[in-house]
């Protein structure tokens, strides 16, 4: 378990979900760049709110991987 990786992981899940409620809000489109992964930017408009989702559910299992908490599986739905 690397402190680096899950210190990223936890930094990425705060900015998504940040990104998700400033969506919900009404704000038309959101940059997420993770520096730490080299250039790796992804950018989320409001009708991609159910996709950002996802992908904070998917940080928060590779969190859960990681740190050992939680046993069980996110399930999706759109």
């Amino acid at each position: 378990m690397s402190t680096e990786a899950i210190l990223t992981l936890q930094s990425q899940i705060a900015e998504a979900k940040l990104a998700s409620h400033q969506l919900a809000m009404g704000k038309q489109l959101i940059v997420l760049s993770y520096a730490a992964e080299g250039t790796n930017t992804q950018q989320w408009s409001p009708a991609s709110l159910p996709a950002l989702k996802l992908h904070i559910a998917q940080l928060e299992t590779e969190l859960a991987r990681l740190t050992g908490i939680g046993g069980r599986r996110p399930m999706y739905i759109c």
